[in-house]
């Protein structure tokens, strides 16, 4: 005995189609046998209608969500440049004294300001969790070193990209899954940096099943 697949198909997108091929032709003379009503049809037509708009919303918020993640790295990329010129020269001037320093969070207290020398553990180890919509929440231990860069690769991906770089131990992964509506599996890795330079190794690969 052969099986049958869903009618309603395996995702979103195979539903829709199936909903639009419903609309389009409940109409046909070769349906007419059916007697579908005109309160039939409209139920129909406000269903189509509904999906398609809500579809669109979802299509459009997830560009805009890509585009902020973009914009946010940027700001960060460009106000941590400009954090670590002030900091240096804050640390140049005459009257600068770690006190000072550690009141104004530029100075780090285990190594007297050599980040260098602090970062005893050179792999940066963490925790990602997956979140709804596709994001991930991530905690990093920064055992006392600047940033941390990170890098990430998803479905047919064969190499890590650069995602963004960091100076807190919380953030976030923020894009849409590449195919809507369906679990992604992400691997990331981490690696500090100081100074404008990397540090140490590059962590332990991070998998995340991301929720739809």
């Amino acid at each position: 005995m052969s099986s049958r697949s869903d009618p309603l198909g395996s995702s979103h997108a195979d539903f829709l189609a199936k909903q639009d091929l419903l609309k389009a032709n409940m109409d046909r003379p070769e349906v007419a046998a059916l007697n579908i009503t005109t309160t039939e049809k409209a139920a129909i037509t406000q269903d189509n209608t509904n999906l398609h708009t809500t579809t669109d919303a979802k299509a459009t918020a997830e560009a805009v969500s890509q585009e902020a993640t973009k914009e946010m790295n940027n700001a960060f990329a460009l106000a941590q440049k400009n954090y670590r010129t002030m900091r240096k020269n804050l640390m140049s001037r005459p009257g600068y004294t770690p006190a000072i320093g550690e009141l104004l969070g530029i100075e780090a207290p285990e190594s007297n300001g050599d980040f260098a020398a602090a970062a005893v553990i050179d792999r940066p180890t963490g925790k990602a969790t997956a979140m709804p919509g596709g994001q991930v929440d991530f905690k990093v231990t920064m055992n006392g070193n600047e940033e941390v860069d990170a890098y990430s690769k998803r479905g047919t991906e064969t190499e890590f990209t650069w995602l963004g770089r960091f100076s807190r131990s919380r953030w976030s992964d923020t894009r849409a899954p590449l195919e809507p509506g369906k679990p992604e599996v992400r691997e990331y890795q981490l690696r500090y940096r100081n100074h404008d330079q990397p540090t140490g190794q590059l962590s332990d690969v991070i998998i995340v099943t991301c929720l739809p």
